[in-house]
């Protein structure tokens, strides 16, 4: 069977109507654990990327695309999107 064949019975239909969870890395820290107990509102954590790099999104542990983060001007009040800039490749870092 290759990948695009489904096994005997198998509405593929099915697969259409699954939500998966999508995440979005905008970047990565690491603080130590004393650096953790002194959080407190208003703290600022440093991220390993810059405001133009890529962000990652992932479906679990997946990589699966790349993208840029857009203010929606459709919503009023400032919300994200993503828009996806490549698909299945390794990110690139836009240093």
């Amino acid at each position: 069977m290759d990948d695009t064949e489904l096994p005997n019975g198998f509405d593929g239909q099915l697969l259409n109507e699954i939500a998966v969870s999508l995440r979005v890395c905008v970047g990565t820290s690491r603080p130590s654990i004393n650096d953790l107990l002194q959080f407190a509102s208003g703290t600022v954590l440093p991220l390993d990327r810059t405001i133009s790099d890529d962000v990652q999104l992932f479906i679990g542990d997946t990589l699966f695309a790349t993208g840029i983060l857009e203010e929606d001007p459709d919503i009023e009040d400032g919300r994200l999107r993503v828009r996806i800039t490549a698909m299945g490749e390794t990110p690139k870092r836009n240093s």
